[in-house]
C-alpha cells in the first residue's frame, strides 16, 4: 500500500511540475505537444493507481 501511495504523491507532484511548464510554453509549439503527451501520461497512470489503492482498500474494509 505505501508503495501505491508513494507512487500517487510522486505522479501527483511531477503532474503539477509539467502542468506548470506547459503554461509557460507558447502554445502548439513542439515542447507543449510533448508536455502535454506527458502530462497526458501522467494522468493515465495515476488513474490506474488510484483505482488499485482504492481497490485494496475495499479489500480490507470487507476483511476487517
Amino acid at each position: 500500500m505505501r508503495k501505491l501511495e508513494d507512487e500517487i504523491a510522486l505522479l501527483e507532484m511531477r503532474s503539477k511540475q509539467i502542468l506548470i511548464q506547459l503554461q509557460r510554453l507558447p502554445r502548439g509549439s513542439r515542447n507543449a505537444v510533448m508536455a502535454r503527451a506527458n502530462l497526458d501520461t501522467h494522468v493515465q497512470r495515476l488513474v490506474v493507481v488510484k483505482g488499485e489503492r482504492d481497490r485494496l482498500l475495499k479489500e480490507i474494509a470487507r476483511a476487517g
